[in-house]
């Protein structure tokens, strides 16, 4: 989890030039999930942003989970 943060901290520095602010985190779920391993998906996504507002202090409201199968 902390690599993930780090690459998060990393990916936010990187665009704070550019003067672009993010509100928050996207995912799909597996094309091959069934629901109970989406809803881990979700959750797990859900936790990221969580640690992400909680360790690197930023603001994240917006939580966007959609389903492989409506991407085409």
């Amino acid at each position: 989890a902390k690599k993930l943060l780090s690459l998060c901290q990393q990916q936010i520095a990187a665009i704070e030039p550019c003067k672009l602010q993010v509100t928050g985190l996207m995912g799909m779920g597996s094309l091959e999930g069934d629901e109970v391993q989406t809803r881990k998906e979700f959750e797990s996504l859900r936790l990221f942003r969580d640690a992400c507002e909680s360790e690197l202090g930023m603001s994240l409201p917006e939580l966007s989970m959609g389903m492989s199968n409506d991407f085409e």
